[in-house]
């Protein structure tokens, strides 16, 4: 013979109302939300005045008003190389202004001509640039590997005028 055991339930719980529990989880994921929102918000309306390299001064001054600006236009001239865009890099330069790359003159109206079929590996550039007087230094490594040394001149600052006087690109 079998024994059974009747049980009976003498305490329910209400577990459809959640309490105050569920207002804190509520607000915990609207918060984080809304955190989310600003950072993408932030992130998309980043400032056009930030540079994607870290410019040290020779002398390890601030930069100069004329130096950020010159910082300001050579990212905007990489990015034109990078994208393909080569009358907008070319506006960046007097009209004399000269690029030369690995010896070899680029005349000005000739740059996309000249940049459709190169490994020029903009996009692998170093972090660090040196800012000298009106010069910016930086390094950047060719699709091959090759490690490349730039040297760009900005000129006519006198004339508030922020032109690109020359580009030169050494190996």
């Amino acid at each position: 013979m079998t024994d059974t055991i009747e049980r009976t339930q003498e305490s329910t719980q209400n577990v459809a109302s959640g309490g105050s529990r569920s207002w804190l989880v509520r607000i915990s994921a609207l918060s984080l939300a809304v955190a989310v929102g600003v950072l993408i918000g932030w992130v998309i309306g980043a400032k056009d005045d930030d540079t994607d390299l870290d410019l040290i001064t020779a002398d390890g001054s601030a930069l100069t008003e004329e130096q950020e600006e010159m910082a300001l236009m050579l990212d905007k001239y990489l990015d034109a190389l990078r994208n393909g865009e080569y009358a907008a890099a070319e506006s960046w330069f007097f009209d004399d202004g000269d690029l030369v790359w690995g010896g070899f003159e680029v005349p000005y109206g000739d740059f996309a001509a000249f940049f459709s079929n190169m490994d020029f590996g903009l996009d692998q550039e170093f972090d660090r640039a040196l800012v000298f007087e009106e010069f910016i230094v930086f390094f950047h490594k060719t699709d091959s590997g090759e490690t490349q040394v730039d040297v760009v001149r900005f000129g006519d600052f006198a004339q508030g005028e922020f032109h690109i006087e020359e580009h030169v690109v050494t190996g």
